[in-house]
């Protein structure tokens, strides 16, 4: 019995050792999409998303802007996927195409393509 705890000890502290180099979440490198997307606002007509580190989504929507919208984001397989918190009426997660080009980003959700510029916060 006293072979196997130490057989076990040291595999224990040998995979500790090795470690995959990304204890700390935020360590873990970005894909290239959230590379051009973090930190910045997506502005459009009649809404604009912050999507912060942590994968934290905040922003506002409607033609006056009155509408918050809270949620997370994250880039899933190539898809700029959302999850809404609120408002009630957009709640939900949705994965749609996205393509960057230089200052822009598209978007292609159910309702089509909507076009964002991408700004620094």
């Amino acid at each position: 019995m006293k072979k196997l705890s130490i057989v076990l000890f040291a595999s224990t502290a040998m995979l500790a050792a090795c470690g995959d180099g990304y204890s700390d979440p935020a360590s873990i490198p970005l894909d290239p999409i959230s590379q051009q997307l973090v930190g910045k606002r997506l502005v459009s007509t009649g809404m604009t998303l912050h999507l912060q580190e942590g994968n934290r989504m905040a922003g506002r929507a409607g033609p006056s802007g009155d509408v918050n919208i809270d949620g997370a984001w994250q880039i899933r397989e190539g898809k700029f996927c959302r999850t809404i918190s609120e408002p009630v009426q957009m709640v939900g997660t949705e994965c749609q195409d996205i393509s960057i080009d230089g200052e822009t980003a598209t978007l292609v959700g159910r309702d089509g393509p909507t076009t964002f510029i991408i700004e620094d916060s």
